[in-house]
């Protein structure tokens, strides 16, 4: 999956979409005149003029399909947000809105946005930060909550928290890990849906790893497992390992958050507990596909270790990496 800027010919793909989902979850709340105006304002002569206007849509594209778009206009109204049905439940609608916020921000937009969100999205955009203004309005045959997102709110405390993970933070887990790692979807095809089925199954059920999250003006922007010393796991076509040291899994960190040195402070976190648990090492496995990450356990110590291999299949092998807890951080390049 890719996330693009949407362009004036995308405009008969993104009403095909946001008119089919608006028909099933929007307009049964609405009266009969009501859902006729909502429709033909998503038609594709009226995505064609909102993009021409100025209107900044974002799509995601997977395969050559859009099957997600979203749209800001005023450069702070959030006026479009959807997802195929099909490809719900995998990060991408955050994915999406990570995307279109971070270029708000970039155009000026003074940390503000505004959604006026139908009932059945709510829960959605709680999720993403957005706050309840009032009761559901109804006027004019439309049914709405005005929701708010104010990132003014706090900002004397910016600072990035690493936390353990509560409960409360399952979903937001879920969904900043599935956008982070939806990246890897086009260069492992074959093996895609059953590594995303894999993630989910990890974060529905993380005993016995300490799950640790970064959080940034109260939304979670990053997380990551840290799994002990002797726990077993059971890689795919291959028997049953156990850990000889702990080892860190699914470090993810929010599209829109990279770059601000979130990644590193969740693995210095990790390298912090696994030292203070009188462990020699700290392990991760990882692949080729994940270049950046790679690049970034490298600059921060880490070395391969091959007996820590193990394959997926004859043409993937996942690669092992090893930080030994007995070299100061200071050594490794690791500020504490």
């Amino acid at each position: 999956m890719k996330i693009r800027p949407a362009v004036i010919d995308d405009a008969p793909a993104i009403s095909a979409l946001v008119s089919a989902l608006a028909r099933e979850f929007i307009v049964p709340d609405f009266t009969e005149a009501a859902a006729k105006r909502l429709l033909e304002e998503m038609d594709t002569a009226s995505i064609r003029k909102y993009i021409a206007s100025g209107c900044r849509y974002h799509v995601a594209e997977e395969g050559g399909k859009i099957i997600g778009a979203v749209a800001v206009k005023e450069n702070g109204h959030l006026f479009h947000l959807f997802v195929s049905k099909d490809f719900q439940g995998r990060g991408i609608a955050r994915a999406l809105w990570e995307t279109a916020k971070g270029a708000s921000l970039a155009a000026g937009n003074p940390r503000r946005f505004t959604v006026n969100a139908s009932l059945a999205a709510v829960g959605v955009y709680e999720k993403l930060g957005f706050v309840r203004q009032s009761e559901p309005v109804r006027k004019s045959g439309i049914v709405y909550v005005p929701m708010m997102l104010d990132l003014r709110v706090g900002r004397k405390d910016e600072r990035l928290h690493i936390r353990d993970a509560k409960e409360s933070d399952r979903e937001a887990i879920r969904e900043v890990t599935l956008a982070a790692f939806q990246e890897y979807a086009a260069q492992m095809p074959v093996h895609w849906e059953g590594y995303r089925q894999g993630i989910s199954a990890t974060l529905a059920n993380v005993e016995p790893a300490e799950q640790i999250v970064a959080e940034r003006e109260g939304m979670i922007v990053g997380a990551i497992l840290l799994y002990p010393a002797g726990s077993v796991y059971s890689p795919p076509n291959n028997p049953p390992m156990t850990r000889a040291w702990p080892e860190m899994r699914l470090l993810a960190v929010a599209p829109a958050a990279r770059g601000s040195g979130i990644g590193a402070a969740l693995v210095r976190e990790c390298i912090r507990r696994a030292r203070r648990s009188g462990s020699q090492a700290l392990t991760l496995h990882t692949s080729d596909v994940m270049r950046v990450a790679m690049r970034m356990y490298e600059r921060m110590g880490f070395v391969r270790d091959p007996e820590l291999d193990f394959r997926l299949s004859e043409a993937v092998t996942v690669k092992g990496y090893r930080f030994n807890l007995d070299v100061p951080t200071s050594e490794a390049g690791i500020a504490d």
